[in-house]
């Protein structure tokens, strides 16, 4: 991968693509121009061996791709055919596009125009097979589920409808952005899926329902993520997720069953997403928790121990054991802080 930046699951998938396929990088960098939200797209320019002219290469959201190019109106059509056709049936799909052009010492935005469009790089991103139930566990228990995605109108749509959430009142950003703050409260209320939406929107959005009375959890784990996770009453980050994403989270969700598989001796390791939608169901009191490392157990009991003396009672999920209640005396041995899967203060 010749781009810079935060590295992201499309892009490692491309790269690995590559490299299955015995596909080496030969070409030399001269040029970049990073993505940003507004373009949805970024750009490298290469030596591909021409001593007179450079290629630049552009790839992003289909549509902010197709606008730069010069096709004739036809085939635009046929290629936003099998876009839509692509997306429907849930795959991602980005557009790449070409164009060569004299070297020069920098390039700019505006060199991004009268491109060839080169054609789409298709993703398959599977929808986990106990998801939907866990949604429709915690939806079940009064717990509201919207989708609020960068991804386009299409594939949110399928995924909506594959995970049980109504997908017909859907707002995109370039809606969203027509939408005065007075207005989006109720309409935040009754959509359930937001596509194409920037970062800011998704802030927006989470500020909107907030007004309305709602407590807003949002869970997320890129750089386009961190404002809503910010501003949301309980932001939820994932132990794979971006820096800046983790720094914004007041909860990191751990893989517990990578971590239990460390440990010396053998374990349960229960279906993390299931279990948490037990828990949502079994419970309709505050959840509060402060975010810590579950490999730190020091940090761990402290957390535990300053919580019981607020609280006078916690609960705890243990791998191999449910919930056990206890009371503010009470001591834990090493093996049970090992086990630890989370701490709900109620």
């Amino acid at each position: 991968s010749l781009e810079t930046g935060i590295e992201n699951p499309l892009d490692q998938a491309v790269v690995a693509a590559g490299n299955a396929a015995g596909l080496s990088v030969t070409w030399q960098k001269l040029d970049e121009i990073p993505y940003d939200f507004q373009r949805k797209r970024l750009t490298i320019v290469v030596d591909d061996g021409d001593d007179e002219s450079a290629l630049i290469i552009s790839k992003g959201a289909f549509r902010e791709i197709i606008d730069i190019c010069a096709i004739d109106s036809g085939k635009k059509r046929a290629a936003e055919a099998l876009f839509q056709t692509y997306s429907e049936a849930g795959s991602r799909v980005l557009g790449v596009a070409t164009r060569r052009m004299p070297r020069v010492q920098r390039y700019a935005r505006s060199d991004e125009c009268d491109m060839h469009f080169e054609g789409f790089l298709k993703f398959e991103d599977p929808i986990k097979s106990d998801a939907k139930a866990a949604l429709e566990a915690m939806m079940s228990a009064g717990v509201g589920v919207k989708i609020v995605t960068g991804d386009n109108r299409y594939v949110a749509a399928h995924v909506a409808e594959a995970m049980g959430i109504d997908p017909h009142m859907l707002i995109t950003g370039e809606q969203l952005a027509e939408i005065a703050p007075d207005a989006l409260a109720p309409l935040a209320e009754r959509a359930n899926v937001f596509a194409e939406i920037d970062p800011q929107q998704k802030q927006r959005i989470v500020t909107a329902l907030q007004r309305r009375g709602h407590a807003v959890g949002f869970l997320g784990d890129g750089v386009n993520d961190a404002p809503a996770l910010h501003a949301a009453d309980v932001g939820i980050s994932v132990e794979g997720g971006v820096d800046v994403a983790r720094e914004a989270a007041d909860i990191i969700a751990v893989d517990i069953c990578a971590q239990l598989a460390t440990l010396p001796y053998p374990m349960a390791t229960p279906d993390d997403l299931a279990a948490t939608a037990k828990l949502v169901e079994e419970r309709d009191r505050r959840v509060l928790t402060r975010q810590v490392d579950v490999c730190d157990l020091g940090a761990l009991q402290s957390t535990v121990t300053d919580a019981v003396a607020e609280f006078g009672h916690i609960e705890i999920g243990c791998a191999n054991a449910g919930i056990a209640t206890m009371g503010p005396a009470w001591e834990l041995t090493e093996h049970e802080w090992d086990q630890m899967i989370a701490v709900n203060l109620t």
